[in-house]
């Protein structure tokens, strides 16, 4: 096996001391690989194998209290539907109240403009998409001399690829986490706002006007509390016990029934970005 090792250092350990220039730089060069993922178009959902080929995906379960395995489903999935059930399903345990997170996932997906969102052509999708895989060059020697601290971060590439998964190009246009709001960091809500109207103008302004991929874009990113939280809790979240995840769905039932949910869990007051709601 040969393995090339990548220059640069990952985003996270750097992201605090970059301007917020430079921080809109580098959500640039974010936009710009979900703009590149955007173009690959798949038929089923599932996990890339040998040959190009899409193969059933691999998730992780719990062995014990501190340990997980990766597993792997029968088969690639083809309706979203189908393979969002396959996690309530994995993470049910015979509970009740499943059925009701089912009935309700089962109702917003039959709505036409989620269905449309939902749909093939399914993108590829990295599976570990925020700061600790993207890798960054900052006041590195370059060919034509020293480059200054204070020059703009250089884009390296992004590394662990080994959950990567095709699905839904809803879930591909999403906010990276750094730039969600969170309560525990309420000094960055000001930057972070900026920082994601500056990224949603690069996705959008990366099609034409009038296309149905800007369109799309815009669509993917008025997010929903049902979707975003049933991904967030059943298909990345593995290792909690039965009665962490009926306590999860015991939850969702009551935030999705009153209309309480938010689409952001860090931020319980978070509404849509002004620039989300407008017009492009």
């Amino acid at each position: 096996m040969l393995i090339e090792k990548k220059p640069g250092r990952r985003l996270y350990h750097i992201w605090d001391d970059l301007s917020l220039e430079h921080k809109k730089i580098v959500m640039e060069r974010v936009a710009n690989v979900l703009v590149e993922l955007s173009r690959l178009k798949f038929n089923v959902i599932g996990n890339m194998m040998k040959g190009d080929a899409i193969g059933p995906p691999f998730y992780q379960v719990p062995i014990d209290e501190y340990r997980e395995e990766t597993a792997m489903s029968n088969k690639p999935f083809s309706p979203t539907l189908e393979y969002l059930q396959f996690f309530l399903e994995l993470r049910s345990y015979g509970s009740g109240v499943f059925a009701r997170v089912g009935d309700i996932l089962k109702s917003h997906l039959s709505s036409v403009a989620a269905s449309a969102l939902l749909s093939p052509p399914f993108r590829l999708m990295h599976g570990g998409f925020d700061a600790q895989n993207f890798l960054f060059e900052v006041g590195t020697q370059g060919d034509d001399g020293y480059s200054s601290k204070f020059d703009p971060p250089r884009f390296s590439g992004i590394i662990d690829w080994e959950y990567e998964v095709t699905g839904p190009a809803y879930y591909l246009y999403e906010y990276p986490i750094f730039i969600q709001d969170d309560d525990h960091n309420k000094s960055a809500y000001a930057d972070n706002a900026i920082l994601r109207r500056h990224f949603l103008s690069k996705l959008i302004h990366s099609f034409p006007k009038g296309s149905k991929e800007r369109e799309e874009v815009r669509m993917c990113m008025k997010k929903s509390y049902i979707l975003n939280w049933f991904h967030d809790a059943f298909v990345q979240m593995g290792g909690l016990s039965k009665e962490q995840f009926a306590v999860l769905a015991g939850n969702f039932v009551n935030e999705a029934e009153e209309g309480t949910g938010a689409p952001y869990q860090g931020r319980p007051d978070y509404v849509p970005d002004e620039d989300v709601k407008g017009e492009y």
